[in-house]
């Protein structure tokens, strides 16, 4: 007689952060620290948080001018120009392709299909 062997119950993964969370909320909970100073702390770091990602923002279209402008001082305008716009595409395309695929397709179609799926 053959033996039936059942399958191991596997885990399923966790949550990224799902570790720290849990450890913040039982900190915040032996703590009891006041709604106010969570607010304020809250609003403190996304304040800081937008004002460093405008900062890199703002350097990053820096460097990609100064790039741009080597490219074409180089290889000539046309040339360099095309240049830049096909590893911007390709870099675009990567990215939608990557983290925004809702973002995909010619335009109103795609994006009325998007907000009735996806809310």
């Amino acid at each position: 007689m053959t033996e039936h062997i059942e399958p191991k119950a596997v885990a399923a993964p966790e949550r990224p952060g799902s570790q720290i969370r849990a450890a913040l909320a039982g900190f915040a909970e032996r703590v009891a620290i006041p709604e106010e100073i969570v607010i304020v702390t809250t609003a403190l770091l996304v304040g800081i948080g937008t004002g460093l990602g405008a900062v890199l923002f703002i350097w990053l279209l820096q460097q990609i001018g100064a790039v741009t402008a080597f490219v074409i001082a180089n290889v000539g305008l046309i040339a360099g120009t095309l240049g830049t716009m096909a590893v911007a595409g390709v870099l675009v395309g990567f990215m939608i392709d990557r983290w925004a695929s809702e973002a995909k397709g010619h335009g109103v179609p795609e994006v009325m299909e998007a907000i009735a799926i996806r809310g």
